[in-house]
């Protein structure tokens, strides 16, 4: 098992190396359009050194972050309740799958005109991301609870609240890791483009400053950080997926 994750790490230490040489000689002939990865590494060590991303992160993680919690803290106990009761479901299962398809961007002009380009609009945006695939996941897994499950719970003469906290809850939490998991990726998405599309702050306007100013260094340098941000978000929040998996399992077992 050791040796099977030392070999993993070292495939991908080595892509990462092949992926730098290949960035570094497709620059050389692209002239100015690609920054080359020594360049980028450089820009980034100076955006690092003057403050201005580590403040560009600040600013975009309270967006993010406040627009996470809030989808969390929403989209959990909605997808509970709109399962477990069937005609609230046919009421609004097909309302939330119908907004979920929607791109969020094209809602962008909407917010702007009800709230404005303030900090609840970037919430707002995030918030449009990321709640449904946590709703829908709650939902999903709320639906799925075994019969037998339920039926053992009532033969015990388990009340509507114990049926809650010892059944449906616990089963439905694997399935919510899930869709937090995607909310997250959603939030992340929403930050950027609410700070691109509304009033520009945070990573969004570094984007902005270094397209408007030819800084392909620049702009590389900071799509490369959102990179790393949402691999690591990804590699933690799957590490606590599979976690709840078993948990799952032994659930149904």
């Amino acid at each position: 098992m050791a040796t099977e994750r030392w070999a993993r790490w070292g495939v991908y230490a080595l892509s990462l190396v092949v992926l730098a040489v290949v960035w570094q000689i497709a620059a050389a002939g692209s002239g100015l359009l690609l920054a080359s990865f020594t360049e980028t590494m450089a820009r980034l060590g100076e955006l690092i050194s003057n403050g201005e991303l580590p403040e560009a992160l600040l600013s975009s993680g309270r967006i993010f972050l406040t627009g996470l919690v809030l989808s969390i803290l929403l989209g959990l106990p909605l997808g509970l309740v709109f399962a477990r009761f069937p005609l609230v479901t046919a009421a609004v299962e097909t309302y939330v799958y119908g907004l979920y398809a929607i791109p969020v961007i094209t809602l962008v002009p909407f917010i702007l005109a009800g709230i404005g380009f303030d900090f609840r609009a970037k919430v707002l945006v995030v918030v449009l991301t990321a709640i449904f695939p946590i709703l829908i996941s709650a939902m999903e897994g709320a639906r799925s609870v075994p019969g037998r499950l339920l039926d053992v719970a009532h033969s015990y003469g388990s009340t509507e609240r114990q049926l809650w906290a010892d059944v449906v809850i616990p089963y439905t939490v694997p399935y919510a890791v899930t869709g937090i998991k995607q909310g997250i990726a959603g939030a992340l998405v929403g930050t950027i483009i609410a700070e691109l599309f509304l009033n520009a702050t945070g990573v969004g306007d570094l984007l902005i400053r270094a397209s408007t100013n030819f800084d392909s260094a620049g702009a590389l340098a900071v799509t490369l950080v959102i990179s790393v941000i949402a691999v690591s978000l990804m590699g933690v929040s799957g590490v606590v997926e599979r976690r709840f998996a078993g948990w799952r399992e032994g659930l149904s077992g």
